[in-house]
């Protein structure tokens, strides 16, 4: 798996830059500058902490190239050299997140082919995968629009009125294949309070007499980060165009080994593993929004 210190250092990069422009327009003295620089230390000092969990450290660099440039913001707005021109600081930061999220969705998430293993061909890859789909396992075979597609959905204990649908797109010229998940609710009850909140904007925090959702339809756009340790301990056995595994007898398996299993398979046969968040051309070939 890449190392994560590409995106702190891409992080920090921007924090400087951010605070550079802030303190172009702000800075009057030096606890200006000292303000206007503070989310690029903060952001040097989170990309130089350990990345031995891969997860907390993308949740440490996210929150600090979020908040902190938000709170520095927020007291500009305040400032005597304040004016309209921070609207435009504030719409570039909200980009540039929004496109960090998209960046990092693959980056954070790639795993490399195992080393040593010669790439088989599409069609032996394709069989591999199909072969996870059985009626013990918590993967269901789903019709795909082409051929060098393959689609799952993930059962496992979800609730009916939600669905998890692991998209893999099988790119033979590059050795990689390209994967998307998609997970929906349909008329499904809430989890939780978030939601079952009907709240809007703006609106009062506390209302007692604001009822609670009671159906939510939902889609959101996943890529899973595979924890190391989880993918080398996912046990497998592959005999030309089957893969065999034992699913825990005491019920289904979490999506996270799920997806784990799927990149086992992958990397195992000589493919790169490269979730992404939005469609590719075949995707967008082939109908899909």
């Amino acid at each position: 798996m890449p190392s994560l210190r590409v995106a702190g250092a891409v992080t920090a990069a921007y924090l400087l830059a951010f605070g550079a422009a802030l303190a172009w327009r702000l800075a009057g003295d030096l606890g200006d500058s000292v303000l206007c620089f503070a989310p690029a230390a903060a952001g040097a000092l989170l990309a130089a902490t350990s990345e031995a969990d891969r997860k907390q450290y993308m949740a440490r660099v996210l929150a600090g190239s979020m908040f902190a440039p938000a709170l520095v913001m927020m007291w500009a707005s305040s400032h005597e050299r304040a004016g309209l021109w921070l609207l435009v600081f504030v719409a570039v930061h909200i980009a540039a997140f929004v496109a960090s999220i998209v960046w990092l969705a693959s980056l954070a998430t790639r795993i490399d082919p195992a080393e040593g293993v010669v790439p088989v061909g599409e069609d032996l890859l394709l069989r591999r995968l199909a072969s996870l789909a059985s009626s013990a396992g918590p993967l269901r075979l789903v019709p795909a629009p082409v051929r060098s597609r393959i689609q799952f959905d993930l059962l496992g204990g979800e609730e009916a009125e939600r669905t998890h649908r692991v998209i893999l797109d099988v790119e033979v010229a590059r050795h990689a294949v390209s994967v998307r998940e998609l997970l929906g609710a349909h008329a499904a009850a809430p989890r939780d309070g978030i939601e079952a909140e009907m709240r809007a904007a703006g609106e009062p925090w506390f209302d007692p007499s604001r009822p609670e959702a009671q159906r939510v339809w939902t889609r959101t756009l996943q890529s899973t980060m595979i924890d190391p340790e989880q993918l080398a301990r996912t046990e497998l056995r592959i005999e030309l165009d089957r893969v065999e595994c034992a699913w825990p007898a005491g019920g289904a398996p979490d999506s996270d080994a799920v997806m784990a299993l799927l990149a086992a398979t992958v990397t195992r046969s000589g493919y790169a593993w490269r979730p992404r968040l939005l469609p590719n051309r075949k995707s967008a070939a082939s109908g899909e929004t």
